[in-house]
């Protein structure tokens, strides 16, 4: 079969499909050393969650305590607001 009669738009897609390939190639073998260095920065960042003992009470008088000194704040800011205008 002369090379002429062959598919016009095969020039085009093997091209393609071989540089996707190397691209793909190519990320796949960097791609463990970001993951390797982005454990190392997760390794050191660890949150530690201080209240997952606390009991209902206990969780309950933290947030009451919280709240009493944002009510005081808000006070504050509102006295301080006052004396300015």
């Amino acid at each position: 079969m002369p090379l002429h009669n062959t598919n016009s738009l095969l020039k085009y897609v093997v091209p393609g499909i071989l540089v996707l390939l190397i691209v793909a190639g190519l990320f796949s073998c960097s791609s463990d050393n970001t993951a390797r260095k982005t454990a190392i920065k997760t390794h050191d960042s660890t949150i530690k969650n201080s209240a997952s003992g606390d009991s209902a009470a206990e969780s309950l008088d933290t947030l009451t305590a919280d709240l009493r000194n944002t009510q005081q704040q808000v006070t504050q800011i509102t006295r301080q607001s006052a004396l300015l205008t």
